[in-house]
């Protein structure tokens, strides 16, 4: 995604989460923030930053589902309400996802993009690690 975004004309920064994600962005004032997720409470209090802050929040999950009882905490601001109020847009990678927002109780479903791509994690299969190896090479 960083590359597509470089080769767009964006400038690009890459942090990890919890290297004091919040300090970084006030530092680097963007004006759209991409992260995996807003569920969780460490990640709730960055999304809650880039939310007061008029930031443009985007959620690039891809992450396959294994549980169809908590599809929900996909969708959640620190495990206790839907995160429609703090996004702009969350990618929605599986059908089973998106099925689950059109019968949720989230108002803006429009904030929600199928994409139909779910996440093939590096870590489980290592043809991907190949792929790429290969594609830093070209």
């Amino acid at each position: 995604m960083s590359a597509l975004l470089r080769e767009n004309g964006h400038k690009v920064w890459l942090n990890a989460l919890w290297n004091n994600s919040i300090e970084f962005i006030k530092q680097k004032n963007p004006d759209l923030v991409v992260m995996g997720q807003i569920g969780e409470y460490t990640t709730s209090l960055i999304g809650d930053f880039i939310y007061k802050n008029n930031v443009i929040l985007i959620i690039n999950t891809s992450e396959s589902v294994s549980y169809m009882d908590k599809l929900d905490i996909f969708f959640r601001f620190n495990f206790k309400e839907f995160n429609e109020r703090y996004i702009t847009l969350q990618v929605v990678p599986s059908r089973d996802l998106y099925d689950f927002v059109m019968r949720s109780n989230i108002r803006e479903k429009n904030k929600y993009k199928f994409i139909g791509f779910p996440r093939m994690d590096l870590s489980v299969d290592q043809h991907f690690h190949a792929a790429e190896e290969f594609k830093g090479k070209v």
